[in-house]
């Protein structure tokens, strides 16, 4: 580090400093004012954070322009500073911009909350060590990807790419699993811990409306460590090693645009092969990604040229994509599908169906409107239904248990078989559907989440033999009512 370039900085940036003074100070200003009781304490802490995450998307690229500009490179590094210095000093002002500002205004709340209420905010002071590693670890790190590129634009496009990639690999294996796994939902919570940034706002309001509820800080503290460590290393690479001729030319460094435009066609092309497969839709989005790819590649070389190994690109991933798919589909999600445990010891199962009037509920319906038209103008004028109930089973010996799980299983089975043969037609002309969602804990307490629709709804026999455990009900939106199908049912049926 520099006291003398830091000095400079801090002469340099001195309106910025004010500045945002004055924005932290009118944002807790109005949230004292605004806001009574405690929700003045959540909403000043609220609005530093929000304040704060953005001022680590804005203080790196900010200090680190003047790399991108060709006279600025030939003032700023011949002078007597080591890069490597030059680098750390740039670093920790950057930091300081985005982590004095928030400090300040948590040290103002837990003081306001000791005047208030007469005690120290221990939790105040607690809720700042997480959120101030994370706010060092997002300004390290975007001043990484920012200095991927050779231009503040192309910089600016870099950090914003790598802070969405997780929720890009997050809409792709979810789309995967949901299409070409049916049914089998695992936990894809690693990439909202691959966020820092959706952990900081996540986690940071949660920790302010729950501070006393003994919150785990680890991953994310954790996360905010791996994001200060590589951000430092990409930074010093980049930096450090930079050459001077890198400035306003075109972002070919292998991190920027060539990894960037090509992990996000991926993906893309990924998504809506598993979502749609080869139909109309999906070659009308895949050309749709091909012109975003060339205009990305315009961006990138300043220049139209498709050239031949791009097509074979775009093409094999298609073809690729393709293949995955239609094995999947071939192979009942490679033969995952059907593996769920067909006996739990632990599920909860959630059921919601549509039904009419003109198919096998017809008795239900006119029983209802015999016996409560009177009490409600709308019953008397109901076509459409829904029919819910929820069920917890948590002892595989219960009573009832095989043949509860017969129609739960049987259900999902027939939902499977039509998600991947395609037969997915109403019965009626009513568009039907049903929904079923089951959380399964497993011996190792961890929970399983399996989603499952279909368009034939579970019969009513099937739904009586429900009933006997639990209430099945049928709602009529008309009057927002419910009605217990069992008090219901026709004389000549029997339970």
């Amino acid at each position: 580090m520099s006291k003398k370039y830091f000095d400079y900085l801090l002469k340099s940036q001195k309106h910025s400093i004010i500045f945002l003074t004055v924005i932290n100070a009118i944002g807790l200003a109005v949230s004292f004012s605004a806001f009574n009781g405690n929700n003045r304490l959540e909403a000043a802490l609220g609005c530093s954070l929000i304040i704060n995450m953005l001022l680590t998307f804005i203080s790196g690229p900010v200090l680190f322009r003047m790399v991108d500009d060709r006279k600025a490179v030939d003032t700023y590094f011949p002078v007597c500073v080591k890069r490597r210095d030059m680098l750390n000093t740039i670093l920790l002002f950057a930091i300081m911009l985005a982590v004095i500002p928030f400090i300040a205004d948590v040290s103002i709340t837990a003081f306001m909350q000791v005047c208030w209420k007469h005690k120290f905010a221990f939790d105040y002071l607690r809720f700042m060590l997480p959120v101030t590693l994370a706010l060092i670890g997002l300004t390290v790190f975007n001043s990484c990807t920012f200095l991927l590129a050779n231009s503040v634009f192309d910089g600016i496009v870099a950090m914003l790419a790598y802070t969405c990639m997780p929720f890009i690999f997050y809409a792709v294996t979810g789309t995967f699993f949901e299409e070409c796994i049916y049914g089998y939902s695992p936990d894809l919570s690693i990439f909202a811990y691959m966020s820092l940034a959706y952990n900081t706002m996540s986690n940071g309001f949660l920790s302010i409306v729950l501070l006393n509820e003994g919150i785990s800080y680890l991953p994310w503290i954790i996360g905010a460590v791996l994001y200060t460590v590589i951000g430092y290393y990409g930074a010093y690479r980049n930096f450090v090693n930079r050459k001077n001729e890198r400035a306003e030319s075109i972002s070919d460094e292998l991190l920027s645009y060539p990894a960037l435009i090509t992990i996000y066609s991926a993906c893309l092309i990924l998504t809506v092969a598993f979502a749609s497969g080869l139909n109309e839709l999906s070659f009308i989005l895949y050309f749709l990604i091909f012109i975003a790819y060339t205009v990305a590649n315009f961006v990138y070389k300043r220049k139209i040229r498709i050239q031949l190994k791009s097509v074979l690109f775009f093409v094999g991933m298609i073809a690729l994509a393709t293949i995955l798919t239609h094995v999947a589909y071939k192979t009942n999600g490679f033969g995952i599908s059907y593996t769920y445990d067909h006996h739990p010891s632990n599920v909860s199962v959630s059921y919601s169906s549509e039904v009419d009037r003109y198919g096998e509920f017809k008795d239900i319906f006119d029983a209802i409107k015999e016996k409560e038209g009177s009490s409600s103008p709308y019953i008397s004028e109901i076509e459409y239904g829904t029919i819910n109930f929820e069920l917890t089973i948590r002892d595989t010996k219960r009573d009832g248990y095989d043949q509860m799980m017969e129609v739960i299983n049987r259900f999902r089975d027939s939902s499977i078989a039509q998600h991947y043969e395609g037969t997915l037609q109403p019965k009626y002309d009513y568009f039907q559907t049903s929904w079923m969602s089951l959380t399964e804990i497993t011996a190792t307490r961890h929970s399983r989440n399996s989603h499952y629709s279909c368009y034939q709804p579970l019969s009513l026999n099937d739904l009586l033999v429900i009933d006997r455990y639990c209430p099945v009900y049928i709602k009529f939106y008309s009057d927002m009512k419910s009605f217990r199908i069992s008090d219901y049912l026709p004389s000549d049926i029997n339970i």
